[in-house]
């Protein structure tokens, strides 16, 4: 018998009986399992192919870990995949498999491994081949005309080569998709061919359109009344405005001319929950008014996203804050034209914002920041309505870029107790010493960037790096973008390797954060189709069991903390359990996680 924590050798993992094997398998990615194949096929293969047959989702980008992408022709990929492939069983009752995942993998042609999945998965529902920049279209649309019509999920983000010919086989095809990525496709991608495709799809959710240059209007029209969310970010001929929608447009204008009551305003034949359009339409154009009124008019929006929309004035967002005041849980709008009175009206109304960033919006002051830190999370207490509570629910807050912003809109911080994430960089009136003093009273702060500030006489990492230790939030990891840390070292600060990785990497997507995998959760929202996902951590804590599967193997940040998934009725689920596993206030402990 081997030594414990030794690695079996060949003849001893022969004489395990197929059960345990099977059991060995489950433990195993997709990466693990093909380097079993390649030891000894003789050994693995019935076993592997028994374990394919068994999985519900198979997450192949785990490939990344052992083949890396490279620039070239490099098979390693593709051959890795069509031996895989090659050992789903092609019998319908003996195949379960339904979501398979393919991103990132940028040396895939679908050259024999594609027909082969065709013939073997019959009851696929999920296909995201996203970041799968070789992958060669014609073969991509003789897969999906001959493709059964059970796929509900298709993502082709970033598959530069995909045009209009892969367009037309989905409309033709696939009429009953519920969700669609072709953001980032080829360059010819127009008009036409997208709306024509459009038209097919009715009872479509999630579109992702993002960046595609020969995009026009018109597209409203055609848009299906049953989307849920939708992007268009980058899209630089659209501006949103219809032939047939004009007359609505020009009432909107009217009606946010004479600021009404909301509660008698027409509803939007689209009731998009998730809205994605920065930086749509040229510098020069921009978003037409009254678009964003018209979505927030469907009273169901919960995310949404204008950066770089410089046409958006105060009198749409003051709109949205008071039509979609009990469901609204993020705004981004960042580099706008909007001052203090849009910001004032979201702080008044929509009081359970989770994440918000005005960076760069340089009309907002003091005035706007003190609001939205005094009102964000206050409610009527239950008992007695004329009282009010404060429970803050901000989780994230970004107002870097602001020169009108001065000490006086840190003196309020001190209200944001549940904040993690803080921006303020580039901010000349603001000073390191009364940040300092601020920080020493949100005890779940993880991450702040003050670059830019005022640092005299000291710096705000120098201030950390000095102060008692006591004072200092424990969880605090992130000074300006770089781990902080502690000479000599804290060990109170230890992280933990069960906590979440908001807790590890700093919240700027860059090359040294490390790739990891992520899941995503169907019963909270965090799908793939938002753009959003969770850590191993919290995916086996926070969320066991809902209905979760493995995403992919990517750079990403996990939203868990920031409690912006929902249960589907407009509530927020629970707050993650892995940022701090055991409370904050426990001196006894010694490790940070706790």
């Amino acid at each position: 018998m081997s030594k414990v924590g030794a690695i079996p050798k060949e003849p001893e993992l022969l004489s395990c009986s197929f059960d345990i094997l099977a059991q060995i398998l489950s433990f195993c990615d997709i990466l693990d399992v093909y380097h079993l194949l390649v030891a000894s096929k003789e050994s693995f293969e019935k076993p592997i192919t028994s374990f394919l047959s068994t999985q519900k989702a198979i997450s192949f980008s785990c490939l990344l870990r052992g083949f890396k992408n490279k620039i070239g022709n490099d098979e390693a990929q593709q051959n890795a995949v069509i031996r895989l492939i090659s050992l789903l069983q092609e019998e319908e009752k003996k195949n379960i498999l339904k979501h398979v995942e393919f991103s990132g993998l940028r040396q895939l042609s679908g050259s024999t491994w594609l027909p082969q999945l065709q013939n073997s998965c019959h009851l696929l529902q999920t296909l995201d081949l996203s970041g799968c920049a070789s992958l060669n279209p014609d073969i991509l649309v003789s897969f999906l005309n001959g493709f059964p019509t059970s796929l509900r999920r298709l993502c082709l983000r970033g598959c530069i080569r995909v045009g209009a010919s892969v367009v037309d086989a989905i409309g033709e095809h696939h009429e009953e998709l519920e969700s669609l990525s072709l953001g980032g496709c080829s360059t010819t991608l127009g008009t036409l061919e997208i709306n024509k495709m459009l038209l097919s799809l009715r009872k479509l959710k999630d579109l992702d359109l993002q960046a595609l240059k020969r995009l026009k209007d018109p597209i409203l029209d055609v848009l299906p009344d049953s989307l849920e969310s939708i992007d268009l970010s980058s899209c630089e001929g659209l501006r949103l405005l219809e032939r047939d929608n004009s007359r609505m447009v020009a009432m909107l204008l009217q009606l946010l001319q004479e600021q009404p009551s909301w509660n008698n305003a027409p509803l939007s034949r689209h009731k998009v929950r998730h809205l994605v359009l920065d930086a749509i339409g040229t510098p020069r154009r921009g978003l037409v008014p009254g678009a964003l009124t018209y979505f927030a008019l469907g009273r169901q929006l919960r995310e949404v996203h204008l950066s770089g929309c410089e046409q958006v004035i105060d009198l749409e967002v003051k709109a949205l804050a008071e039509v979609c005041c009990n469901t609204l849980r993020i705004i981004q709008m960042r580099a706008c034209k909007i001052g203090n009175a849009a910001v004032v009206a979201l702080a008044t109304h929509c009081t359970r914002l989770a994440e918000c960033d005005f960076s760069a919006c340089f009309g907002v002051s003091d005035e706007g920041v003190i609001a939205l830190c005094r009102n964000t999370g206050l409610d009527r207490d239950r008992a007695d309505p004329k009282r009010f509570r404060h429970r803050s629910t901000l989780k994230s807050l970004k107002i870097a870029s602001l020169p009108l912003l001065t000490n006086d809109a840190l003196y309020s911080l001190h209200h944001l107790e549940s904040l993690l994430v803080l921006d303020v960089h580039d901010c000349p009136k603001l000073e390191a010493n009364v940040l300092f003093e601020q920080i020493q009273r949100l005890p779940l702060l993880i991450d702040v960037n003050a670059k830019g500030i005022k640092n005299d006489p000291l710096s705000i990492g120098q201030w950390i790096r000095q102060a008692n230790p006591q004072v200092v939030p424990r969880g605090l990891r992130f000074i300006d973008q770089r781990i902080l840390s502690f000479d000599p070292p804290r060990s109170e600060r230890t992280i933990s390797p069960f906590c979440c990785t908001v807790r590890t990497h700093s919240q700027r997507l860059n090359p040294t954060v490390p790739m990891q995998y992520m899941y995503h959760c169907i019963d909270c929202g965090l799908t793939q189709a938002v753009n959003r996902g969770i850590c191993s951590n919290c995916a086996t804590t926070c969320h066991k069991n809902h209905r979760t599967y493995l995403g992919s193997f990517a750079r990403f940040y996990c939203d868990c903390p920031f409690s912006i998934g929902d249960d589907g009725g407009g509530n927020s689920t629970q707050t993650c359990r892995t940022l701090f596993p055991t409370p904050i206030g426990d001196s006894s402990s010694t490790n940070v996680a706790s």
